[in-house]
């Protein structure tokens, strides 16, 4: 969604949020390769960080503002992130529950 925002809705036109939208949507990219390329629970938390930081990030954006933009509800995408990235919370952390079980223990 960051990627969509960035490039064809326009947020790549917002003086001090642009950068911040394109790293998220880069950053997302980076840890689905991880979690495919190293399934590790260390890896499931780092996904999960970064979706919580990104949620709160929208809310305090929704709220007070964030680095000078104020983004609204009825904005293009929003309520779909809140919801995508909750699941994906829901989904991260269950998933890295279940990849710290399949671990062999240790000797």
């Amino acid at each position: 969604m960051h990627w969509i925002l960035w490039h064809v809705e326009g947020y790549h036109c917002i003086p001090t949020d642009c950068l911040f939208f394109l790293i998220d949507a880069l950053a997302g990219v980076l840890l689905a390769v991880l979690l495919l390329a190293w399934p590790r629970p260390i890896a499931g938390l780092l996904s999960a960080g970064f979706t919580a930081s990104t949620i709160l990030a929208l809310l305090i954006s929704l709220t007070v503002g964030l680095f000078g933009f104020k983004e609204h509800i009825a904005a293009s995408y929003v309520v779909l992130a809140l919801v995508v990235e909750s699941i994906a919370l829901v989904v991260l952390l269950a998933w890295t529950v279940i990849a710290a079980r399949a671990l062999p223990a240790r000797t």
